[in-house]
């Protein structure tokens, strides 16, 4: 009986002819040619895409615009946007500078009596800002209670765009910022839950009942608002029955 026997020869791969264990792909491949990519393929050194630290460098409109593009911002506490052009936080502090200039804020309505601080006010100066001041006592019980004509002058302001865009605050934004929230709320006809549990929400667990009956109680007919500056989103068949709207030439910018 004859047999027929077969032989297979194998070619071992650069790379991995040596008795050891395979190190992936890599080692079958690493012997092919490379092609070099030129400068217009390749993406810019890393240094380049961020502003350094060496103040050499800003000496040019180009780093200086790098450098403000790239520039740290710190959020304020206790911040959220009210409506289109209208913001709240607490008390804003020097760190919170270019949070408000990416922010472009024209004007900030401060709910407080005590004298604003002259370093704010020398950067607002600088760069184009107002000051509104409404001074609010916060609502303390049995003996200091928020008068009503203060938030009806503070709407007038709040709803005029050409105050805008407009920061409140007052020491924490909670209640008295809370308070003319709430007010501004009841123009825009929102109902009684969703209003007190926005207040809720930044008051956290100091909310105070005095606050949400201010609000509950608060007459938005008393508010005098320009028609003409009237924001957009308020503009509705509905507004004259919760606000008085003024159409004359009586002027409400600050």
């Amino acid at each position: 009986m004859s047999r027929l026997f077969f032989f297979f020869f194998f070619q071992a791969e650069d790379g991995i002819r040596d008795a050891q264990e395979s190190r992936g792909l890599g080692d079958v491949y690493k012997r092919q040619s490379m092609v070099e990519a030129g400068p217009a393929d390749m993406p810019p050194p890393e240094e380049d895409m961020w502003p350094s630290e060496d103040p050499e460098p800003l000496a040019t409109p180009q780093a200086h615009l790098l450098h403000n593009l790239y520039e740290p911002i710190e959020i304020l506490e206790n911040f959220s946007m009210v409506a289109p052009g209208i913001y709240r936080s607490s008390f804003p502090k020097k760190k919170h500078y270019p949070f408000l200039k990416r922010l472009r804020i024209k004007t900030i309505l401060f709910l407080a009596h005590e004298e604003y601080p002259e370093a704010h006010i020398e950067w607002m100066q600088r760069n184009g800002l107002q000051l509104a001041q409404h001074g609010v006592s916060g609502n303390k019980e049995p003996f200091v209670e928020i008068d009503p004509d203060v938030i009806v002058m503070a709407l007038s302001d709040l709803l005029d765009t050409r105050n805008h865009p407009v920061l409140i605050h007052c020491n924490k934004g909670k209640h008295r910022t809370g308070c003319l929230v709430g007010c501004l709320r009841k123009v825009m006809r929102w109902c009684k839950t969703s209003i007190f549990e926005e207040y809720r929400r930044h008051a956290g667990i100091k909310a105070r009942r005095a606050d949400q009956e201010f609000i509950e109680l608060f007459e938005t007919r008393r508010v005098v608002a320009q028609a003409e500056y009237l924001p957009e989103w308020l503009k509705d068949e509905w507004i004259e029955q919760t606000l008085t709207l003024d159409y004359g030439q009586n002027t409400g910018q600050l």
